[in-house]
């Protein structure tokens, strides 16, 4: 859906790692390309602002619009944090995508900085991973 509303992004779990930031390493310094190398997988998606020179990574999450008025801060792990905190300081933008689901399955995407009021650290990384065979179990 992000990918619809930004056609510049570059979702980095369909593209190769190598390839990509070959093609790219002529907007990044070493220690750019560096970084992206070895945090390919915990970056959603980048995109590469070639008119104001720029490189902006983006966290994305989706939520459900019934529930946008109760203000639920977005849960993150102590690495993603980690991650987005370091990449200002090779000069990366970094940016939060909220993808808000409406109850006709209809869209919008909200683009915000990546600040400390926009998400909380989840510290407990409880974080459950289904497979389809297990949702379906009697």
């Amino acid at each position: 859906m992000f990918r619809i509303v930004n056609n510049q992004a570059i979702i980095n779990r369909f593209f190769d790692k190598r390839r990509c930031l070959e093609y790219f390493s002529q907007y990044l310094t070493q220690e750019q390309f560096n970084f992206l190398y070895e945090k390919w997988s915990s970056i959603d998606a980048f995109e590469v602002d070639k008119n104001n020179q720029k490189i902006i990574l983006y966290e994305i999450k989706i939520r459900a619009e019934e529930y946008k008025n109760m203000n639920y801060a977005l849960r993150l792990s102590p690495r993603i944090v980690e991650i987005y905190k370091e990449a200002p300081t090779l000069n990366f933008t970094t940016k939060l995508a909220i993808v808000w689901f409406s109850s006709n399955w209809e869209y919008y995407v909200e683009i915000k900085d990546f600040d400390q009021g926009n998400y909380y650290i989840d510290y407990s990384q409880n974080y459950k991973r289904y497979s389809i065979n297990n949702l379906f179990k009697n």
